[in-house]
């Protein structure tokens, strides 16, 4: 798959046969000072500062392809079982983990409170990242369902059905908070890291302070 910034590829380790997904840009950089490799330079940096939380995707290994000049930086992660949850929404949240429908007797949950208990779950693991995120002074800045990964199905007590594990991915636009720079003397997208980053982001999904230019806090 692919985004704005990165482009995503399946790979297998040689070694454990495992599969993985490894991130690189979406197109080679000309220059170290290509925003592709500042963009990757930032997300790396991010993601190191959240590795432990189950809910935002972690960084399993750091490479550089030499081939290209600059080298051009390469992250592997694990990889997710159904892709971003704007692809599994359309044709998952009426289905159990093999794809079948639910039509067992004692499977008394309606349709619709099933997908009422989906989105509620989902809702709560991507709040879960993000005050993680957080509490690390750090701003996402574009969530959305496209960087929602589904990295598979969990068990939930009580349930007939299985729920989705999911993990915030993406934060290749994301920044520092306003609090976490000290810089209170300029209200504008001109001060600290958080700041610039108020204003970008999707069309749609942005916070009200993003869409307005506001301070990041």
């Amino acid at each position: 798959g692919e985004g704005g910034f990165g482009r995503v590829y399946k790979v297998i380790h040689g070694g454990t046969n495992t599969c993985h997904a490894m991130k690189c840009p979406r197109e080679v950089p000309k220059t170290k000072d290509d925003p592709r490799i500042l963009n990757a330079e930032i997300e790396i940096k991010i993601l190191a500062t959240l590795i432990g939380c189950p809910f935002v995707v972690n960084i399993i290994g750091l490479f550089t392809d030499s081939r290209y000049t600059p080298a051009v930086p390469l992250m592997v992660m694990p990889l997710a079982a159904h892709k971003s949850l704007d692809k599994c929404m359309s044709d998952r949240f009426y289905t159990d983990a093999e794809g079948k429908e639910k039509n067992d007797e004692k499977d008394v949950i309606t349709p619709e409170k099933r997908l009422l208990l989906q989105i509620l779950d989902v809702a709560m693991q991507v709040a879960h990242g993000l005050g993680f995120a957080h509490g690390k002074q750090v701003i996402h800045a574009d969530v959305k369902p496209h960087n929602v990964l589904v990295m598979g199905d969990r068990e939930a007590d009580g349930l007939p059905f299985k729920l989705w594990r999911v993990n915030l991915c993406d934060f290749n636009i994301s920044g520092t908070s306003a609090k976490a720079t000290h810089d209170d003397s300029d209200q504008s997208n001109e001060g600290g890291d958080g700041e610039k980053k108020a204003g970008r982001g999707t069309t749609g999904y942005r916070a009200p302070e993003q869409e307005h230019g506001w301070r990041v806090e």
